[in-house]
């Protein structure tokens, strides 16, 4: 049965969705039945018995369903069963089941895909495996060779590249995303293993796809959010110049670029607000305001993308003159009166709220700069 899950998990096969699929309901049925604690039991075998590794695979097929979440908290202590997970994350001791284009053991891959499945949209569990310790090593995938619990962005001076492994390296940016999203309790824990600078570098890198730059941007979006330490780390490494690269090459024929530009943006956002001091002066520095004018102007009133371009002019202008005479020059102002005069006269909540977030960035940057 596993094997028979793990067929599907590796295809793009939309069955993996179908909660009335052949795999759904026997990942239902491990859940109900059982199955998930004796599965966590026998993870606590070590990574050099064959039956330990058998049971990180099976628990990577079963992850990423909520009913396995629930079963994962019921069954015993999540911090306890992620501790047993966590020595999986690492290739110590084990070298004779790896892969040849990675150099990583396979059940290395199939731990940082349990890992992310179990802490989708679930608070507890995301903050059960930072106090197990998880995060280090799941984070060292991304720049050390053996994954022993901590990135190292720079050795004796020198930049390490960021490795791009298949399946791994999407697996981990994804892991951000996740970790970080709806709490801000796993922030520093990520910060701290030294991740953010490879995130960074992966945005733009000629070894990604589509799919990955994707991925990486949408992690740092989530970094920045509400971590002064990660604002600074990912300002400090460039990522503003990434991001408006991003929005410079905004081409609304594009369906990459229509993906990319939405989180590119909500990053400059995340990045402006409460930084008044240091992180506004480093957008205006970088020339952000001129590129976001640009491909505001493609923006569907009322869109997500209109949200964002909104967004991130009033945390741009925020309590700053000379950024809200950047905003005038930049040519913004009319955009955000015909986005504002496009919502107000609808009848439902969703086009009122964005008149009224148009019509109050409209405001907030004449006040930055009465002329």
């Amino acid at each position: 049965v596993g094997e028979d899950i793990g067929d599907k998990s590796g295809s793009d096969d939309t069955s993996r969705d179908d909660p009335f699929s052949p795999a759904a309901k026997v990942r239902k049925a491990v859940a109900q039945t059982g199955g998930v604690g004796k599965i966590v039991a026998g993870l606590r075998r070590s990574p050099r018995d064959p039956a330990g590794v058998r049971a990180v695979h099976l628990l990577s097929l079963v992850a990423d369903d909520p009913a396995t979440r629930t079963a994962f908290l019921r069954d015993g202590d999540a911090e306890a069963s992620f501790r047993a997970l966590t020595p999986f994350l690492s290739a110590d001791g084990s070298s004779d089941d790896a892969s040849s284009s990675d150099e990583l053991p396979v059940f290395v891959k199939h731990a940082a895909v349990a890992a992310n499945g179990l802490c989708v949209d679930d608070v507890p569990l995301k903050e059960a495996f930072m106090r197990a310790g998880g995060i280090p090593p799941l984070m060292a995938l991304l720049g050390d060779n053996r994954g022993k619990g901590k990135s190292r962005p720079r050795v004796n001076g020198s930049r390490v590249t960021t490795r791009v492994v298949p399946v791994i390296t999407k697996t981990v940016v994804d892991a951000v995303s996740t970790l970080a999203m709806d709490t801000d309790a796993t922030d520093q824990a990520i910060c701290d293993t030294g991740v953010l600078p490879f995130l960074v570098q992966l945005i733009g890198d000629p070894r990604c796809d589509s799919d990955l730059s994707l991925a990486a941007t949408h992690a740092v979006m989530h970094m920045a959010r509400d971590s002064r330490d990660a604002k600074r780390q990912l300002t400090e490494e460039g990522v503003v110049g990434k991001m408006r690269d991003i929005v410079e090459a905004y081409d609304k024929n594009s369906a990459v670029s229509e993906q990319m530009v939405v989180p590119a943006v909500s990053c400059l956002v995340n990045l402006a607000v409460d930084t008044e001091y240091w992180g506004q002066a480093e957008l205006a520095s970088e020339r952000v305001m001129e590129p976001v004018k640009r491909a505001f102007e493609y923006a569907t009133p009322r869109s997500k993308f209109a949200q964002v371009c909104v967004a991130f002019t009033h945390a741009f202008v925020k309590n700053n003159p000379d950024n809200g005479f950047e905003a005038t020059e930049s040519g913004v102002l009319p955009v955000l009166a015909y986005h504002h005069l496009r919502s107000r006269d609808r009848p439902d909540k969703t086009h009122k709220r964005a008149a009224k977030e148009a019509l109050v960035t409209l405001g907030a940057a004449v006040d930055a700069d009465e002329s």
